[in-house]
């Protein structure tokens, strides 16, 4: 799920404006795992493997960081 398509659409513009603005203020961890999970549309297998992070803690906090959204 890529959040951040090109459109002309000025709802979808103001949409990625305002996701730009949210994880801007992210910290390290929180802007890593959600450039690999959203920018690079990586699976949560994928990003537990490569960072070693528990399933189960990956889940959870992928959850947080997108209620900040």
């Amino acid at each position: 799920m890529n959040l951040f398509i090109e459109s002309t659409d000025i709802y979808n513009k103001e949409r990625c404006d305002c996701i730009d603005k949210t994880v801007s203020n992210f910290n390290f961890y929180e802007k890593a795992l959600f450039d690999m999970y959203y920018q690079e549309e990586k699976t949560y297998d994928y990003i537990h493997n490569y960072y070693g992070i528990s399933k189960n803690h990956l889940v959870k906090y992928m959850s947080k960081i997108t209620q900040k959204i």
